[in-house]
């Protein structure tokens, strides 16, 4: 009896499993897209960016190749840049993880837009999340190390338990404001507007679109 019970249930336990796979999902989701863009652009486009560098032509007299590059320094930096954005997104609540989201995925769109451009916008890129990583973990552990703050502590520079605690909670209260206008707005507006900006700049090219100068001298040679 005890088997037919379970072949019963089975099918509402897999249910149940599948259920709570998908709440877990939904519920991290901003994060799962900051995953799959980090995925992208170290897969695809550090790829491509390494096997450019690598691409070094032959010497005239015989003289040796430079020596080919590994190209760890193209993945470190975006392990580095997708690991600060996954933390911050894990500390914090809304709206940060859908601002992370968001310019991940810019940044991927840019990448893609401009194959031009690739290997300069990708450091770039890079360099933008880390600052927006670094700044959004700074400002957490600066609101701790505000929130554990004694009055008591400060009475003896300030005078008194009240004036410290008036002090400290002017003090709380100004660089909140600063830091969640500056994560909130200035460093995601920064980085939107810069990557608007190189996409806007000069127009896409209609002849190969979506290529870079590589692809469209490989494709040339193919067709000579």
């Amino acid at each position: 009896m005890q088997p037919f019970t379970y072949l019963t249930h089975a099918p509402i336990l897999i249910l149940n499993g599948i259920l709570w796979f998908l709440y877990a999902l939904l519920d991290h989701l901003w994060l799962w897209v900051v995953l799959a863009a980090g995925l992208i652009m170290g897969s695809v486009f550090d790829t491509l960016a390494i096997r450019l560098v690598r691409a070094a032509p032959s010497r005239i007299g015989g003289r040796p190749s430079p020596p080919a590059v590994s190209g760890l320094s193209f993945r470190v930096f975006t392990l580095g840049a997708l690991g600060l954005s996954v933390a911050a997104g894990i500390v914090y609540g809304e709206p940060i993880p859908f601002l992370l989201a968001v310019v991940w995925t810019a940044s991927v769109v840019a990448l893609l837009l401009l194959p031009a451009e690739r290997e300069q916008l990708l450091w770039r890129v890079k360099g933008s999340l880390v600052l927006y990583g670094l700044a959004l973990l700074g400002f957490k552990i600066l609101l701790s190390q505000m929130q554990s703050a004694s009055p008591q502590e400060w009475a003896g520079i300030v005078g008194s338990v009240g004036t410290a605690r008036d002090a400290l909670t002017r003090t709380r209260d100004l660089f909140v404001t600063i830091g969640m206008f500056g994560v909130w707005y200035v460093i995601p507006l920064a980085h939107l507007s810069y990557l608007v900006q190189r996409v806007l700049i000069n127009p896409l090219s209609l002849f190969y679109a979506r290529h870079s100068a590589e692809e469209i001298i490989a494709a040339l040679r193919r067709q000579s």
